[in-house]
């Protein structure tokens, strides 16, 4: 599997996705510090600009870490962030998270959407065979996104659900 990073691109209509660039890390760090968003993160202590940067930049070259920024809507305005991380070539698994959404644009269904081309890439481009996630278990709203896309619960621990969509055959 070889994927060059900077040239990810996917489209749904309106929604267009491409890699996570320098420009974009102001409107993602806001986005993730935000007190409704950054409560649904394992960790969920404000970042820093620095620590955002350097995220970004060590991001740059792992290759088994791929973010996504969503463009959306009549102006493609910023709408989102997705990733898939901790790609495992040998056991043909990744995880997929990071879901962070413009506050103007939530619940327009571009998170749903971005998903969705997200698990098309990993099965078709990336050739996984399964994807996974961690929530926590009093994020309903998330839960019920992911199970409508498919995610069943695997694993559940002190406070998390691990939820896993294994490729269809």
């Amino acid at each position: 599997m070889e994927i060059n990073k900077q040239e990810i691109y996917m489209r749904d209509g309106d929604l267009e996705l491409r890699s996570l660039e320098g420009d974009d890390l102001a409107y993602t760090l806001s986005w993730r510090n935000s007190p409704d968003v950054r409560k649904w993160f394992l960790n969920d202590a404000v970042i820093t600009e620095k620590a955002h940067k350097d995220w970004y930049h060590r991001n740059l070259s792992n290759d088994k870490d791929i973010v996504l920024i969503g463009h959306g809507g009549t102006t493609k305005e910023r709408v989102c962030q997705v990733s898939i991380y901790n790609i495992d070539e040998s056991s043909a698994t990744a995880e997929v998270g990071r879901f962070v959404s413009n506050p103007r644009t939530v619940g327009m269904g571009f998170v749903r959407r971005s998903i969705i081309l997200l698990i098309e890439f990993a099965f078709s481009e990336l050739e996984m065979q399964e994807l996974y996630l961690e929530v926590k278990d009093d994020n309903f709203r998330a839960i019920e996104l992911y199970k409508s896309l498919g995610f069943k619960v695997t694993l559940e621990s002190e406070k998390m659900l691990r939820m896993g969509l294994c490729r269809a055959q």
